[in-house]
């Protein structure tokens, strides 16, 4: 069974015998949950064919849009790290530039709670997040790595 089923079934259950105050006369909520179980384990596989076919133009469709609407400023705290040299300019050649982070350029934001429009800490964390796109905030969205990048010391600016 996956995740998503095994966390909503009991609320599943619940929410039909409310619906259908009838349908506990005629079976126990156990029995439902058995019976939804095994129409699920025997069903469920056909039922998804097309909605997992779509998954890759939806997710193809999401990563084309939001690379159209969103924009992210990354920039790095030390200027002399060999390691962002090497992996973001061509055989360590290049130049780097210089920022005042008090310019009003860099805070931009329009009410306390606005994570765009001003320079943000990137958050390095150990474990991805688990959650499903839609479920993420923008700061777990845009402003989480992985531990393995912590060296860059990054500041983002995001946009939409």
């Amino acid at each position: 069974m996956d995740e998503v089923f095994e966390s909503k079934i009991k609320s599943l259950i619940k929410t039909e015998l409310e619906i259908s105050p009838e349908l506990s006369k005629l079976i126990s909520p156990a029995q439902l949950e058995a019976l939804t179980r095994q129409n699920y384990g025997q069903y469920w596989p056909e039922i998804n064919k097309p909605f997992s076919a779509m998954g890759g133009v939806v997710a193809q469709t999401f990563d084309e849009k939001s690379n159209e609407i969103i924009g992210v400023l990354s920039l790095t705290e030390k200027n002399s790290n060999l390691l962002m040299w090497a992996h973001y300019v061509r055989s360590h050649t290049g130049f780097c530039i210089g920022f005042d982070d008090n310019n009003p350029f860099f805070n931009q934001k329009r009410s306390d709670r606005d994570e765009l429009y001003h320079l943000r800490k990137v958050e390095y964390a150990k474990d991805r997040p688990t959650k499903r796109v839609m479920e993420l905030t923008g700061v777990e969205l845009l402003l989480v790595k992985s531990e393995d990048w912590f060296y860059e010391q990054e500041w983002r600016m995001c946009a939409v």
